[in-house]
């Protein structure tokens, strides 16, 4: 701590007390805006695994469907209309919106 104190009097000799006030200020800032665009990046970086965990939810349960269809076909006979009616189809536009159908699906039980 001391040796900060050491630099920075020897800043305020160099340049002046006002110009030395407005660096620090400066660099306040770039320091403030550098913290910022790393909080950004960091929620940026999260949306997009995000998004990739939902697109893989998405495959392997399309996946699993696929295996439910050929077992119940195959094994038991049943007719692909009768595989529709009974395994969910999962066929949304956007993560968001599956959420929520499924989740009010749910809500909607009776107990």
């Amino acid at each position: 701590m001391t040796e900060f104190l050491e630099q920075l009097n020897k800043l305020i000799e160099k340049i002046g007390v006002a110009n030395s006030f407005w660096l620090l200020i400066v660099v306040g800032i770039i320091l403030f805006l550098r913290r910022i665009y790393n909080d950004h990046m960091k929620t940026k970086e999260t949306n997009a695994v995000l998004e990739e965990k939902e697109r893989a939810l998405q495959r392997v349960a399309n996946q699993e469907r696929a295996w439910r269809v050929f077992f119940f076909t195959k094994m038991h006979g049943w007719t692909q209309e009768q595989c529709d009616r009974f395994i969910m189809m999962n066929d949304f536009s956007s993560p968001e919106e599956s959420r929520n159908t499924l989740e009010s699906k749910r809500q909607e039980k009776p107990k």
